[in-house]
């Protein structure tokens, strides 16, 4: 009993966090929560060469966004 509470506790706040990051700019802290595991977790979904070289892209865009928006500031 005890354990499934932790566990659901510890989805709770890794979910939470892990969504939370999304929206995090380099030099925040959760942003290394953004690239080690929310974009590894994204990787390891994406089934074929044609998709994971589509999540790439999207990836480097998004660092892009996240350089232009740090220069913004």
């Amino acid at each position: 009993m005890f354990i499934s509470i932790i566990t659901g506790i510890s989805l709770l706040f890794g979910g939470t966090a892990s969504y939370a990051a999304e929206t995090s700019l380099p030099g925040q802290l959760l942003y290394p929560i953004k690239i080690h595991v929310n974009e590894s977790i994204q990787s390891a979904f994406t089934f074929g060469a044609e998709a994971e070289a589509e999540l790439q892209l999207e990836l480097i865009e998004e660092r892009i966004e996240e350089k232009n928006q740090l220069e913004a500031e």
